[in-house]
């Protein structure tokens, strides 16, 4: 007789957790999340800013990719620098909050153009980065938000940087 009361606790607990589980879990949506972003990013891989375009392949990989302009920051320098980041990152975690791990590369561009002097002065450099973020991405068309860490080096110096975008999924 003293079998029923312990069956039912342990049937009692095993629901209560099994129900805990279930409810604790984010609902994956019916419809296919969006797989277009289009953002401005602050710091980041362009700099100062960047307006970028990605691309989600598959609901956890993503490709970017980006484009800068600067403009000389004083009137007696003329150096402008253009910028093309391109990256891959691989999204962990629920359905709208996300964890980002990310890699990849890109090309700066700096010319001079002062008229005075004898042709332009182009450098080319390609750069990389890593970087480690979290992302809000909704599973409807609307805004989307990414914050990250990131390490960018050109050569042999490498320094960490982080950038903050704003944008819209459709």
């Amino acid at each position: 007789m003293k079998l029923r009361p312990r069956f039912f606790f342990a049937v009692s607990v095993t629901c209560l957790l099994l129900t805990q589980r279930i409810l604790g879990e984010e609902v994956r949506p019916l419809v296919a999340p969006p797989k277009n972003n289009i953002y401005a990013e602050f710091f980041g891989l362009g700099g100062m800013y960047s307006i970028n375009y990605e691309r989600l392949f598959t609901e956890n990989v993503v490709m970017r990719l980006g484009a800068t302009y600067l403009p000389p920051v004083r009137s007696t320098d003329f150096y402008h620098m253009a910028m093309l980041p391109l990256g891959f990152y691989y999204l962990l975690g629920g359905v709208q909050n996300k964890l980002e791990l990310g890699f990849g590369g890109g090309y700066y561009v700096r010319y001079n153009s002062d008229k005075t002097a004898e042709g332009l002065d182009w450098k080319v450099r390609g750069a990389f980065f890593y970087s480690i973020g979290y992302r809000y991405q909704p599973s409807s068309a609307g805004f989307m938000f990414r914050i990250a860490a990131q390490l960018v080096g050109s050569g042999d110096s490498v320094q960490p940087w982080g950038g903050l975008a704003l944008g819209y999924s459709f």
